[in-house]
């Protein structure tokens, strides 16, 4: 387990270079500069400017100074805003993203692998039928189309929850259960599908001829074969549900880093963006890794070759 764990640590790093790499290409490549939507400088003051956050030099030199600062973590300075670092900013906002995500994907994780598994123990039945149509619906309806409705009824016409800002506990219901939606269904159907297609296995037979009830052979024999499907789904949707959270606290005003991502694409602020890239493709590399360590444990019979 070290060894597999390790192996995934090492093998991040050329994935991070890579990313880095393309990110800051893609941002120099693109048209305009973070200084373009100013008034006109003097051009003394453009190029003190341009020297203090080193845009004077060759891009391979800004991209080695650059990578620099990131291994010392070290972000840089946010070419937007002025007085703070992407290192300040990161700090402020992130712990915003991880807690709507992060209920977000307790929400989904649990009520999927609920509901999944409820369906798949009454396959083709009533409640089969239903719990399916109402996963496809949330898969189908995208959430900056149910977000202003779900605002409408229980913000502004029943007064439940608030309709934006960060001021309370009540502030993340909403947002968590709406980026929650789409996430669960697909959990559920996975859930379902994998289930049905474990107790359809010669060993589940076997422990029902013994005696075993139903009940105790989804529970005791089925339910951890059948989790390995939405395990490998869970690393991936874990960073979706967290990028994710980039419409969801745009519509909700919430102070998290979607909205400075957003800000940061149209302004321009290279350093920022880069630096939110990072953060993300970093939990998504870690989220992974997770899967990977909870899949062994599950099953030991699979291996890593190198």
């Amino acid at each position: 387990m070290i060894a597999l764990i390790l192996k995934r640590l090492l093998g991040m790093i050329p994935v991070m270079f890579i990313i880095i790499a393309l990110t800051f290409g893609l941002m120099r490549l693109a048209p305009g500069g973070p200084f373009d939507r100013e008034r006109k400088l003097p051009p003394a003051i453009e190029k003190n400017i341009q020297a203090k956050y080193n845009r004077d030099q060759p891009v391979w030199r800004q991209f080695w100074l650059y990578l620099k600062g990131v291994s010392i973590l070290d972000l840089g300075p946010s070419l937007r805003y002025r007085n703070r670092t992407v290192d300040e900013i990161i700090l402020q906002t992130l712990p915003v993203s991880v807690t709507v995500g992060g209920i977000a994907f307790c929400l989904a994780s649990m009520n999927g692998i609920a509901l999944g598994s409820f369906a798949a123990a009454r396959r083709n039945s009533a409640i089969d039928h239903l719990s399916m149509t109402v996963a496809l619906v949330a898969i189908c309806m995208p959430v900056f189309v149910l977000a202003p409705i779900c605002l409408l009824i229980f913000g502004l016409k029943l007064g439940w929850v608030p309709i934006a800002g960060w001021d309370s506990w009540r502030n993340v219901i909403l947002p968590a259960v709406l980026l929650s939606l789409p996430y669960m269904a697909y959990v559920a159907r996975l859930m379902r599908n994998s289930l049905i297609e474990v107790l359809q296995h010669d060993f589940i037979r076997t422990a029902l001829a013994k005696g075993v009830s139903r009940r105790q052979a989804v529970i005791h024999h089925a339910f951890k074969l059948a989790m390995l499907p939405v395990i490998s789904f869970m690393g991936p949707m874990a960073a979706e549900v967290l990028t994710g959270s980039i419409v969801v606290e745009k519509i909700f005003n919430l102070p998290g880093m979607g909205p400075f991502f957003v800000s940061a694409v149209f302004d321009r602020d290279d350093t920022l963006v880069t630096g939110i890239t990072i953060v993300f493709s970093v939990m998504l590399l870690f989220f992974n890794l997770v899967v990977d360590v909870v899949y062994h444990y599950l099953d030991p019979r699979i291996r890593v070759h190198a």
